[in-house]
């Protein structure tokens, strides 16, 4: 019974603090349904349509708008990149290899020596 007490009191002390902070949502370059799912601020969910040789591949990402790749955060020791693809310039996950993208993303040539994590 001391126990229980011990850890009710722990429990209402933590929980009355305002420091527990569970997050279920998308980080930036993740995932995303819609832009609600971003934790980021400032963070909105976008389209990714890819065309690779053996098919066309669409997923959503958490990302920012930008002026250019110094705007873009870094993820897994990556700088973002700045890119437009006709929507406006958007941040992506830069990488060098597919091990450097979430699951459902692949690391794809974009062009001019530049490669970002894309749909598979």
């Amino acid at each position: 019974m001391k126990h229980l007490g011990l850890a009710l009191g722990l429990f209402f002390a933590l929980g009355s603090s305002g420091c527990i902070v569970v997050s279920d949502g998308a980080d930036l370059y993740e995932s995303c349904f819609d832009t609600n799912d971003c934790d980021d601020f400032g963070a909105y969910c976008t389209s990714i349509i890819a065309d690779w040789p053996e098919g066309r591949a669409q997923n959503n990402i958490c990302t920012f708008g930008c002026v250019d790749s110094e705007d873009c955060p870094f993820s897994n020791g990556d700088p973002g990149l700045c890119v437009d693809f006709g929507g406006g310039f958007q941040c992506y996950e830069d990488c060098n290899t597919g091990l450097d993208c979430d699951p459902g993303f692949d690391c794809g040539d974009i062009g001019g020596g530049f490669t970002i994590c894309l749909p598979r």
